[in-house]
């Protein structure tokens, strides 16, 4: 009987997800056992028999894209101006007054 590996790591994913969310050292160990054994499945199939085009990398949801990261912490290149920077340097207007005309 031919099952397909898309069909057998989808199990062995949501066996993870319960490992990870089990209470228990013995809870732990039987879902490490499950996927052990689905493991065994497809290691004993013929290399043949294995279907790997229905096989997808799962997309990380925590991936940033370059847009985003750089809408978060801004663009490197543009300069920041200090309070300093930003005072005018003449005779009668260099305060930080908002009379400074």
């Amino acid at each position: 009987m031919n099952i397909p590996v898309s069909s057998i790591i989808g199990k062995m994913e949501e066996e993870l997800k319960k490992a990870k969310a089990a209470g228990t050292p013995h809870d732990l160990k039987a879902r490490l056992l499950v996927i052990r054994s689905l493991c065994d499945v497809i290691l004993d199939q013929q290399e043949e028999n294995y279907d790997f085009s229905a096989i997808q990398e799962p997309k990380s949801e925590s991936e940033i894209t370059p847009l985003e990261l750089e809408k978060m912490i801004g663009n490197a290149n543009s300069k920041t101006l200090t309070m300093k920077e930003r005072l005018l340097v003449e005779d009668d207007a260099n305060g930080e007054s908002i009379f400074d005309f």
